[in-house]
């Protein structure tokens, strides 16, 4: 009796929802129809007009943006110290203008016209005229810029112009210093011309298509050549148009195209395909014949439909929470029906979310105790239970990197400890970034990680460790906090199960192999062997090492501090003298002695009085003979703390000379050593690039003349070659 009731409530249901579909179905195919027929074919041709008129001024907005950068680019090649310093010589360098100008623009730039011209309007330059050359600068825009004076915000212009037969984007700018002092020289003229190429990459990178017409002629993309060469008489009758059809295939939006000086030479056309008004109009009627069809099809569909709107979604609402129960999963359910159905879900919904969100917080609980705060990389705890595990797992080879930052308390000290905690998140990020998927990075304390690698052998480890270590070195964003030693890494390795079966074994004896790097030089990788238990029995050689490189900052830092004049001079002598070295391939090893003995190389003022280091005036006889005994006194200095002959060299032979006649020994030629002819160009760079108290900073040309001169007298000709190169490359700026 109940279900015969259930069944007749659920027949009427259907019964007026059939006839209520029907009745909303019938009225808006009514609209439809007249909306169609009335509305928008009335007002569809309207917007057609709307959407040329904008897309012609979106090509307006093109043609000033290639305005803008043409006027950029000659406003670089005009107002620009050389080209001023070549106008002024009598005899003119063509060659140079040749070289930066007709070889580069046109390659690099897209220029097709180049004119550079004095006052008197000879051409110095040319590059894409005729003959009749003149014609362009007698132009009266043009000729005005000749009889500019003084620099004006409003100095150079652009604008399009006809030349031979041609239209082209003209930009002209008087010749001025970069500092916009003094009087013109002349006018540079770059232009560019507007071909079929040159319109279709404005249709590739802003999808206008343009059309250019002028006397009676056109320039259009390759692809309309024909079409409108055809039919070219549409063209002229309608260039007075703003708007005009074409063939009944495209419609036209045309604008005045004006010239430098303020004529109209033509007009910027823009090309709209009327393909998709005409074949809408025509899809619209026969969607109108389609959608009566379709309601009546789906009025029949949907009156057998609908007794499973609501029995349906109620079952499967059962089954998904059936099978979340057998299959142990929390999943969303989704059903569509009736909103009392689909509340339903939405609470069960709501439920699986908070269930969900609980364990979500357990997890999350469990890995936050993992993870360093600071750098995001695991912490030292998650190590010892994350190498147990991988043991478990029953990996057959497993390498343990230890990573310690190199001398990382002078940069806390020399920059503050928010520099040094920006240095170790960035570190790890390099770290992870390297080892991808096939690692796990930690951070086991202070400056120190620990990269566990599985699968890996001693030779596979040392490759990727010397990756990392590489990678640390040549980060630009590391070594801008470098002082006077860069940021680099000490890295040592350990395998399971050769060198260790357990966690603490494995990191003691890569610690081992990282300390034996740091005593070796430091930014090195070491694999960890029996053999290095013995390295560590003579601990005093250690303590030396360790002492060597304190006293090397300190006495650095305390040389600098007596000369006011250069600050951090050690410091730059010791940047310049590493760049050089890298251009020479010298070893890790070998820039590791260079960057100590340049430190060093005048430890011997210590000894020299404040007076006569800081004297503004020139030294006297007297004052400069106790001056050259600095590099006596450093040697004396330097040999209580290194018995190396290579940093002992550094500081007392940069005052040698390659013609002999230097102090204090008079060596000549090669016999002076590679590394105390290194630290002279250095020092004497640093000292012709710095204020100094009886002169200024000498220009770069001035440098380099310098050295030039002193090929084979003060410097090592071969290595003046090298470093002239670097100073022009911008290499140790």
């Amino acid at each position: 009796m109940n279900s015969h009731k259930i069944r007749t409530s659920l027949n009427k249901i259907g019964v007026i929802f059939t006839t209520f579909l029907f009745l909303f179905t019938f009225s808006t195919l009514i609209f439809n129809s007249i909306f169609n027929n009335i509305i928008i074919s009335k007002y569809f041709f309207k917007i057609e007009k709307q959407d040329v008129i904008s897309k012609m001024e979106q090509s307006k907005k093109i043609f000033e943006y290639q305005f803008k950068g043409l006027d950029s680019i000659v406003q670089d090649y005009a107002i620009w110290d050389d080209i001023y310093n070549k106008m002024q010589d009598k005899n003119i360098d063509k060659k140079w203008f040749d070289i930066n100008y007709s070889k580069w623009l046109p390659d690099k730039l897209n220029i097709d016209l180049i004119i550079v011209a004095n006052r008197n309007k000879e051409i110095v330059l040319q590059y894409g005229l005729s003959d009749n050359s003149n014609t362009i600068l007698n132009d009266n825009k043009i000729s005005q810029s000749f009889n500019e004076n003084s620099y004006n915000e409003n100095i150079s212009f652009t604008g399009f112009k006809e030349y031979n037969g041609d239209i082209y984007l003209i930009g002209a700018c008087p010749i001025f210093q970069t500092t916009t002092e003094g009087t013109s020289k002349g006018v540079v003229i770059l232009g560019k011309k507007i071909t079929p190429t040159f319109l279709r990459k404005i249709n590739e990178q802003f999808g206008n298509d343009i059309l250019i017409t002028y006397d009676n002629k056109f320039v259009s993309t390759p692809e309309l050549k024909d079409e409108f060469e055809k039919n070219s008489s549409i063209l002229n009758n309608n260039k007075n148009n703003q708007i005009y059809e074409f063939n009944n295939s495209k419609i036209i939006g045309s604008s005045n195209m004006m010239d430098i000086s303020g004529n109209n030479v033509g007009n910027i056309n823009v090309i709209q395909p009327r393909e998709l008004f005409i074949s809408t109009q025509k899809l619209m009627q026969r969607n109108s014949l389609l959608i009566t069809i379709m309601s009546c099809v789906l009025l029949f569909i949907l009156g057998f439909k609908f007794k499973g709107i609501i029995v349906n979604p109620i079952k499967k609402l059962e089954t998904q929470i059936k099978n979340m129960e057998h299959e142990n999963l929390l999943v969303h359910t989704h059903v569509n029906g009736p909103n009392e159905i689909i509340s339903l879900a939405e609470s069960f919904n709501h439920m699986v979310d908070s269930v969900y969100a609980h364990i979500k917080e357990n997890e999350e609980l469990k890995t936050s105790s993992n993870i360093d705060p600071l750098t995001s990389a695991y912490n030292h705890k998650y190590y010892f239970e994350c190498i147990r595990n991988i043991i478990l797992e029953g990996h057959k080879k497993i390498a343990v990197l230890f990573c310690d930052i190199d001398k990382f308390k002078l940069t806390n000290d020399t920059y503050g400890h928010g520099v040094g905690d920006l240095l170790l998140i960035e570190i790890a990020k390099l770290m992870t970034y390297k080892v991808k998927d096939t690692g796990i990075v930690f951070r086991y304390g202070g400056e120190e990680f620990v990269i566990i690698l599985c699968d890996y052998t001693n030779e596979d480890a040392l490759i990727e460790a010397e990756k990392i270590r590489k990678s640390i070195a040549k980060s630009p964003i590391l070594q801008q906090y470098s002082d006077y030693f860069p940021i680099t890494l000490s890295i040592g390795i350990a395998t399971y199960p050769h060198y260790g079966l357990d966690a603490e074994t494995l990191i003691k004896n890569a610690d081992t192999a990282m300390y034996y790097s740091k005593q070796n030089g430091r930014n090195q990788c070491t694999v960890y062997t029996d053999d290095l238990n013995d390295f560590f029995k003579d601990c005093n050689k250690l303590t030396t090492k360790e002492l060597l490189m304190d006293s090397v900052l300190s006495l650095a830092e305390a040389v600098d501090a007596k000369d006011y004049y250069t600050g951090k001079h050690s410091k730059m002598v010791s940047k310049y003298s590493i760049l050089l070295a890298e251009e020479l391939d010298f070893t890790e090893a070998e820039k590791n002695k260079l960057r100590i003995g340049s430190l060093l190389h005048d430890c011997g003022k210590i000894g020299i009085p404040d007076n006569i280091i800081n004297k503004p005036e020139n030294l006297s006889d007297y004052e400069f003979t106790i001056i050259k005994n600095h590099t006596i006194l450093g040697t004396n200095i330097i040999k209580h703390i290194t018995n190396d002959e290579k940093i002992i060299h550094c500081v007392r032979c940069h005052h040698e000379r390659y013609d002999g006649k230097g102090y204090p020994d008079g060596l000549s030629g090669t016999s002076i050593d590679l590394f105390a002819r290194i630290v002279c160009i250095a020092d004497v760079y640093h000292a012709m690039t710095s204020d100094r108290p009886y002169r200024k900073t000498l220009s770069q040309e001035k440098v380099i003349e310098e050295f030039i001169k002193g090929k084979g007298t003060q410097f090592d000709p071969y290595l003046v070659d090298i470093f002239v190169e670097m100073i022009k490359s911008s290499m140790l700026n």
